[in-house]
């Protein structure tokens, strides 16, 4: 499970907003059998139900692998108190668990099997936190205010757009970086390898950008708000949580293309409810969950998958959608050949963003997006980051309306297989582990 590691990556640099008031936290889209019979979610929106913000906070705390000492000990009171109600329906070792946590050393971390069972419920954790101004990174329990993420000022993008466009022949790694910092996106979606070799350009004396952008890149880079950067603002209540749901996706899928046992049972059940599926989605979707990768896959066969997912055929739920998608993008990251998408796909795109939709986009999604349409491929792209607009594409975000036409461009841009558009480079910076 890769959840710990990557979901601190991808909320340690993601503003959360305060949500609406409502009688639950924004309720993403969750296959109730995911949690096997250690959580009961016919009411995913219930599911923590009495669970205060600062308890909140904590459970997010502990489910993203954090020792008990990073913590408010007023939170892990709280979420103790919660845990140990009868109302709570986890199963007692689970509990017995999150309580040992809580109570525990100030090195107590909770196990990867514990965490693989409450992880699902992280997102409605950090929705409630939210709601109550809280938001939990890597050093612990913040304000939402707090600078938690940093972007290039507007100013400095426009002018980081020009040098883009007037300079075609960069590095493929330099240019998706650069594509993702001046479209207002996120350091956290970018790879290693990618970083490493932004550094790396800057640093050389050939970059042909001026002292002042390329000193703000570089505090970009870092993560540090200075001359030209920024700290990320308020966001939409859609936004605020797609990085968390991100991260769930995420950890469904290895970095071998392997899918998750509790996902496969979900799926293995609805394919054997089907009277009337197609024997080739049968046939592949059974590669999935039978335990393998989706390498062994043809062109032809992720093309009409891919599609499939966006089809009103489709009735999987949006999250199960989400972790084939993220499942046929692994693929991506195996293979040796990546595609782009053609020009009217990359207007298509570029006329929509440019809509009313960018306001309830995060920051990272919209950096990925902006890959996508500089025509780079989504290989260099930091998987965490893939798996949060995967989750937003296929409707996990409750807020967001994505038209069929944009789901199917950015879905087969995200498998890999664009069609006819194919770029033929060496593969890199598969997957950011960091």
């Amino acid at each position: 499970m890769r959840f710990a590691t990557l979901a601190i990556s991808a909320l340690a640099t993601c503003a959360i907003a305060r949500p609406a008031p409502m009688s639950h936290a924004p309720a993403p889209v969750f296959e109730r059998s995911l949690l096997s019979a250690a959580v009961d979610l016919l009411d995913p929106a219930a599911a923590l139900d009495g669970l205060s913000a600062e308890g909140a906070a904590a459970w997010v705390g502990a489910s993203l692998g954090l020792e008990a000492s990073v913590i408010d000990v007023s939170a892990r009171t709280d979420l103790a108190t919660w845990i140990g109600g009868a109302s709570v329906n986890l199963d007692a070792s689970v509990v017995a668990a999150i309580k040992d946590w809580c109570n525990g050393a100030s090195s107590a971390e909770l196990d990867v099997e514990v965490i693989a069972e409450i992880s699902l419920l992280t997102p409605f954790a950090i929705a409630i936190a939210a709601a109550g101004d809280l938001v939990v990174d890597v050093e612990g329990i913040v304000s939402v205010g707090a600078a938690v993420g940093v972007v290039l000022e507007a100013s400095l993008q426009a002018t980081l757009e020009t040098f883009i466009a007037a300079n075609a022949d960069l590095d493929a790694e330099v240019k998706v970086a650069l594509n993702i910092c001046a479209a207002g996106g996120l350091v956290a979606s970018l790879s290693a390898d990618v970083k490493a070799a932004l550094t790396a350009y800057l640093d050389d004396a050939s970059c042909g950008l001026s002292a002042s952008l390329k000193a703000a890149i570089k505090l970009w880079l870092s993560g540090t708000v200075g001359v030209g950067v920024s700290a990320l603002g308020t966001v939409s209540t859609a936004a605020s949580i797609s990085a968390s749901i991100g991260a769930a996706i995420d950890a469904a899928v290895d970095v071998s293309g392997i899918v998750s046992a509790s996902y496969i049972s979900s799926l293995e059940a609805w394919i054997s409810a089907q009277t009337d599926l197609d024997a080739d989605i049968k046939a592949w979707l059974e590669v999935c969950t039978g335990a393998e990768s989706a390498l062994s896959l043809d062109v032809d066969a992720v093309i009409k998958l891919t599609a499939w997912l966006f089809d009103s055929s489709c009735t999987l739920s949006a999250q199960l959608k989400a972790v084939v998608l993220v499942w046929l993008n692994v693929r991506v990251n195996l293979a040796d050949t990546v595609s782009v998408l053609a020009a009217a796909d990359i207007a298509t795109l570029t006329a929509w963003i440019g809509g009313d939709i960018a306001a309830s986009l995060s920051a990272t999604v919209k950096g990925v997006i902006a890959v996508a349409i500089a025509g780079e491929a989504v290989v260099n792209v930091s998987v965490d980051a893939v798996a949060e607009l995967v989750g937003v594409l296929t409707g996990c975000v409750s807020g967001i309306d994505i038209s069929v036409d944009i789901q199917i461009i950015l879905g087969k841009w995200v498998s890999g297989e664009t069609c006819d558009c194919k770029n033929n480079s060496t593969k890199r910076a598969l997957v950011s582990h960091a």
